[in-house]
């Protein structure tokens, strides 16, 4: 409960944030933005490739304990209050913070059945992993299209609270989250 409610509060007073606006052809900053965003899966990626240790490392964690790490998706609900303060259009607001928020509440209940190893949860689970990396590419879709300024969003008035500890780590490792546990349950073939 502590978590959840810790999480509400961080992603509702957008702690840690700074807003960073995009201007069409702002490639430093675009840049910039999808460097963070990608060291950390490029880091683990090149880590499962390269060592033996790192892979036992993962193969070590319950996922139940990955899948409960997820809980940070609430972060997301910053997007909402964004379009709410004017910051962001509607699209990007609902897409955005809604999958995640719907991610990020799935968590607990997926958690504990497979901690329970309840036989729908490691199907459950994919669909929800699936569903994580199409909301990541949402909203690079989205960023992409304000950006370079197609369908008609204006990107240099999207003011997003993009640049923030919160976001750096729901990206990145939610995206390293998300392709372990695929690839475990598809490798493993534990679905039943």
């Amino acid at each position: 409960m502590v978590v959840v409610l810790s999480a509400s509060a961080i992603a509702y007073f957008r702690v840690f944030s700074y807003k960073v606006s995009f201007d069409n052809g702002d490639l430093l900053t675009f840049s910039i933005y999808v460097s963070l965003l990608s060291f950390g899966p490029i880091v683990a990626l090149i880590s499962t490739k390269l060592s033996d240790t790192f892979r036992k490392l993962l193969a070590a964690i319950p996922a139940y304990v990955l899948v409960a790490s997820q809980i940070i998706r609430l972060g997301g609900y910053s997007y909402w209050e964004a379009y709410k303060d004017g910051e962001i259009p509607f699209n990007l607001g609902l897409s955005i913070a809604g999958l995640d928020v719907f991610l990020a509440l799935c968590t607990p209940f997926l958690a504990y059945a497979l901690y329970k190893n309840y036989g729908w949860a490691t199907r459950a689970t994919l669909a929800w992993a699936f569903l994580g990396i199409f909301d990541v590419l949402n909203a690079a879709v989205q960023m992409s299209m304000g950006f370079f300024g197609i369908g008609g969003m204006n990107s240099a008035s999207i003011n997003l609270p993009l640049s923030n500890l919160i976001e750096l780590y729901q990206v990145g490792i939610g995206i390293i989250i998300h392709v372990l546990l695929i690839n475990r349950f598809i490798t493993n073939k534990t679905l039943q």
